[in-house]
Formats: structure tokens, C-alpha cells, sequence
């Protein structure tokens, strides 16, 4: 299939000259805009421009050949990013020769003459992955092996205030993995805060909660790569747990997956006596394991 560049419509220049109108007072804010070929479905940025070289965040569409997305406080060490027209490196962008290549930084337009792959959401092979999650849940992403190891992830969109989801390729390992942040530490755990792996493709997942949860403070259709970050102490004494750290609400859980205490509190919490055993403490930031003896 022959796959041309269109001339950029009114659209996206309007788009363009509304970037620049706030440029000066958007200093830590910048929009990436990107002209592809016409048919391009999905357009996914990825770099250190965005946090790392692992994530996969999906850009809005403007019009048939344009997508965009404004990033918060992008990357300094490390400013250069590419596109893919899907989520995975099978879909990375090239030149005219078929050769990949990476935009060094930012330019008030890119254009991607084409890319190595083509993402059909519409295919036979395209799954699409749900997850209900903890209302604490501020992001989601879809973790899986690229060959390369664990250490990729999709970020999925969210769906209502319980549930993200997410459509991507199908592969030969179906294994994967939900976390509530880019690394292990924000890893799925089950009721005995052991984390999980899925082996095969479910219509919808239910995760019991994560390691730990990463926040994206962002509106919507913005990406900010500087997730904020708190450290949750929790600990016990005289069969009472108690929790420090930066929050404002705490729910505890015993190993059955039963909230038994909660309270909207801010940044220290003791609850009532309780028995012998292991429990989850869970904050509008984070999530940690205690034990009480």
C-alpha cells in the first residue's frame, strides 16, 4: 500500500500557531506535532523526552495526517524522542530509505516521511486488554516482553474511575503484566502481596492492587514524565499499624483482599488494634506491605 504526505490542513496549522502563541508562558510545557502518511492509524511517542526509552504514549489525532501532545515538564538530559504508528519498536519511524532514525529535539512541526510497520487496530491480531484496578489508581500501564526483557510498557487509556484499558499486537508470549508505574516497583500483587504475571489473554482482569502507585499529575491529554513520588513508611507496634509519608487518605486490607480500616488522614495514620498477620496499607499514593507479629 502507497502511503503519501498530504499537505497540512487548517486544522493543524491553527493548531501550530496556538503552540506558539503560548510558547513564552509555557516554558516547562511543549506540544509535539507530527505530520505521517496518510492511513497511519495510531501515532505513539516514546524517548527521554517522555521519562525513558520503555513507554509508549499515545498521541491525540488532529486530523487525518496529524497527531499531537503537549508534555509537561519535558526531559532536559535527555530531549530526543521518536514516533511509532503503534505501540511497540515494530512500528518505529524512518526515512525515505526505510531507515529508523530519532529526532534529536523539539521543532514546532515533525514530519515522519514513514514507518518500518503499520499498527491495524482493526486486525485479527490486535487484542484488547482491560484491567479493573483500586480507585487509587491514578495509571496504568501494560508490561510485556519485547525479547528484550521485561521492561516495556504501554500506557493504557482509562475508561471510567475502576478501569484502564488498552489495544495492542498480539504475540507468540501472550505473558504480560499490569503496573501502576514504569518499573518493577509498581508491579500487580495478589492478596499475598506476591506479584503477578498473566499467561493468556482475558476479556477483563481484575488486579488486586499494585506494589507501589506512581502519579501522573496531568490533565487530560497531558503527559508529565516527572511523576511525583512519595516514600510510605508503615510499621507495628503493640499490634497497631502505623503510617507516615505524604498522603491524605489510608485504607488497610487483610490478606483476603477485605478493607477493615480507612480514614482520610494526612500524612500519619494509626489504626485500631488488630490482630496477628500481614496487611496491606494502600494511600492515595502508594501501597506497602506490613506486618504485624
Amino acid at each position: 500500500m502507497n502511503r503519501t504526505i498530504t499537505k497540512i490542513t487548517k486544522s493543524a496549522i491553527i493548531a501550530i500557531l496556538m503552540m506558539f502563541a503560548g510558547f513564552e508562558t509555557m516554558s516547562a510545557q511543549l506540544t509535539y506535532t507530527v505530520q505521517v502518511p496518510a492511513g497511519t492509524n495510531e501515532v505513539y511517542m516514546v524517548g527521554g523526552v517522555i521519562g525513558g526509552w520503555d513507554r509508549f504514549i499515545k498521541m491525540n489525532q488532529v486530523d487525518e495526517t496529524t497527531f499531537s501532545i503537549t508534555i509537561n515538564n519535558p526531559g532536559t538530559d535527555d530531549p530526543s524522542y521518536e514516533y511509532c504508528a503503534g505501540p511497540s519498536w515494530n512500528y518505529e519511524n524512518c526515512d525515505e530509505n526505510g531507515k529508523v532514525y530519532g529526532t534529536p529535539g523539539w521543532s514546532p512541526l515533525d514530519v515522519v516521511p514513514g514507518f518500518v510497520d503499520y499498527f491495524d487496530p482493526t486486525a485479527w491480531n490486535a487484542l484488547t486488554y482491560t484491567v479493573q484496578v483500586p480507585s487509587e489508581t491514578d495509571v496504568v500501564y501494560w508490561e510485556y516482553d519485547a525479547g528484550d526483557g521485561w521492561m516495556n510498557y504501554i500506557e493504557m487509556q482509562r475508561v471510567d474511575a475502576n478501569t484502564f484499558s488498552a489495544m495492542v499486537p498480539a504475540t507468540a508470549d501472550m505473558s504480560y503484566s499490569y503496573c501502576a508505574g514504569t518499573s518493577e516497583d509498581y508491579i500487580e500483587i495478589d492478596q499475598n502481596f506476591q506479584s503477578v504475571t498473566h499467561s493468556q489473554w482475558s476479556d477483563m482482569d481484575t488486579a488486586f492492587g499494585f506494589m507501589s502507585y506512581d502519579v501522573k499529575l496531568s490533565a487530560t491529554g497531558i503527559v508529565n514524565p516527572t511523576l511525583e513520588k512519595t516514600d510510605l513508611v508503615g510499621y507495628s507496634e503493640n499490634n497497631v499499624i502505623k503510617v507516615t509519608g505524604t498522603f491524605n487518605e489510608v485504607s488497610i486490607y487483610n490478606v483476603t483482599g477485605q478493607k477493615i480500616q480507612s480514614g482520610k488522614v494526612t500524612n500519619y495514620f494509626e489504626s485500631k488494634p488488630v490482630s496477628a498477620g500481614i496487611y496491606l496499607v494502600k494511600t492515595d499514593r502508594q501501597a506497602i506491605k506490613v506486618v504485624v507479629r
